[in-house]
């Protein structure tokens, strides 16, 4: 009866180790995947915005007007409906936004 018991303690140790090292391999998988993910938006996120601030600086330099000064203007509707204006305002729109979600993915 002993070595029954004895054996059975054993079986249920190796299970416990076993499942909690598993668990263990498996949340370490999750964050070497999570931390990946993370690394990889913010590696998107920087390229975007940097392609985002080559065409602000475009139309700078075409207009002759800083981007926040355009923005300003075109906002109070002073410049009109030029199609360029738009592409100008929507490439400010989505730099800023890339630049606020790459300051939350570097907080992380």
């Amino acid at each position: 009866m002993a070595i029954e018991l004895y054996t059975v303690g054993m079986c249920l140790y190796n299970v416990y180790k076993y499942s909690t090292q598993k668990l263990y391999m498996t949340t370490k998988m999750l964050n070497q995947f999570v931390v990946s993910a993370v690394q990889r938006e913010v590696s998107i996120g920087n390229f975007l915005v940097n392609r985002y601030k080559e065409k602000l600086g475009f139309f700078e330099k075409k207009y002759n007007i800083q981007t926040k000064d355009f923005l300003k203007k075109f906002e109070s509707g002073e410049l009109g409906d030029a199609e360029d204006y738009f592409e100008w305002f929507s490439a400010a729109e989505a730099e800023k936004h890339w630049e606020n979600k790459l300051k939350e993915l570097k907080g992380m």
